[in-house]
């Protein structure tokens, strides 16, 4: 499929369904998910949610008032902390999901942003070189055999992530795992243009929900546009790849290295 053919078979339209479609990503049937707000004047607003359309409606909420990014957990939390703020968001929230606070890992994360200065927002020529190299590192995982069903590219903001379905235990060992299969992506496709980022590999990580409005930067733009999510994605057959796979992916890091030295 070439970067053209994938460009035109997207999310479904609307942004409420887009923000649907990233809830259920984030928080499939008997799990529980952080929806975190930073920097509002009600200090940081964080509630726990086990039904995606209570996720989404108290999301839209947080949307339409132009917080600057709405946010959740990547991977699966504790059930216990569901009685924090059980379906519902609170303001002035002291305690939020920790690398200790997840049951299990779900998702390894590779960030792509386009090389710019820091405040401001990517321009078009910059997200296009960010959805390319999204795409070279889409097309790269099929090469090595991971399943199409266990990839999905979406929009961060200013750049694209592609998300990785794994099913691993938040222990060391899988930790571990995950940052070596970021260092080989890295190595691989960071550029002077266009980075992958090394730095988003902790289980408690949190990550843009897809579909809400992204506000990074007061430059050139404002960067609120919507995702794109392939449609033969793991959001629509929830299949997680073998972990031996991203064990051989783990290992392109310590190839890559050696063929550097």
């Amino acid at each position: 499929m070439s970067q053209d053919e994938v460009s035109t078979t997207l999310t479904p339209e609307g942004v409420e369904n887009t923000v649907m479609v990233a809830a259920r990503l984030f928080l499939p049937p008997d799990c529980v998910a952080e929806l975190r707000v930073l920097n509002t004047p009600q200090g940081v607003q964080s509630g726990y949610f086990d039904d995606p359309e209570a996720l989404v409606t108290a999301a839209m909420k947080l949307d339409e008032q132009g917080y600057e990014g709405i946010y959740v957990t990547l991977n699966s939390v504790k059930p216990e902390l569901l009685a924090q703020a059980p379906n519902t968001v609170r303001q002035h929230a002291r305690q939020t999901t920790g690398d200790a606070d997840i049951l299990c890992r779900r998702w390894i994360l590779l960030d792509l942003d386009p090389v710019r200065p820091a405040e401001l927002s990517a321009t078009a020529e910059e997200e296009e070189k960010a959805w390319s190299r999204a795409f070279e590192v889409w097309c790269w995982l099929q090469d090595i055999g991971f399943d199409l069903c266990s990839l999905v590219v979406a929009q961060s903001g200013n750049g694209y992530h592609v998300l990785v379905r794994v099913e691993l235990p938040n222990d060391k060992a899988s930790g571990d795992l995950v940052r070596r299969c970021i260092e080989a992506v890295a190595l691989r496709f960071s550029d002077e243009e266009v980075k992958v980022d090394l730095g988003v590999g902790n289980a408690g990580r949190i990550t843009k929900l897809y579909g809400t409005v992204a506000k990074e930067g007061q430059g050139n733009r404002a960067a609120a546009t919507s995702p794109i999510i392939l449609r033969d994605a793991a959001w629509r057959r929830d299949r997680p790849h073998p972990c031996g796979n991203a064990r051989a992916l783990g290992r392109h890091a310590a190839d890559r290295a050696s063929e550097r030295l």
